[in-house]
């Protein structure tokens, strides 16, 4: 998390899509990330189980970290 929340911030306000600055990262996070916890359920050895835990909160912290920029281009500056 350390790691990835910058990343992904940096990445987010640089970004420029159809679908906006920050929304291609949410959306495609959450879907890596709703794939990884299916792959953790059906993980038949411990390792397996590690991997995916650690990928799925990777991509889904790098999902938040956009969400909550959004807040922050909707206030007012003043």
């Amino acid at each position: 998390t350390m790691l990835i929340q910058p990343l992904v911030g940096v990445f987010s306000d640089r970004t420029r899509s159809r679908l906006g600055r920050r929304a291609p990262w949410m959306l495609y996070g959450a879907i890596i990330g709703a794939v990884a916890l299916v792959g953790l359920r059906f993980s038949p050895t411990i390792t397996l189980v590690a991997v995916f835990w650690m990928i799925a909160q990777a991509v889904l912290n790098g999902a938040l970290t956009p969400m909550t920029a959004t807040v922050a281009d909707r206030i007012a500056e003043n």
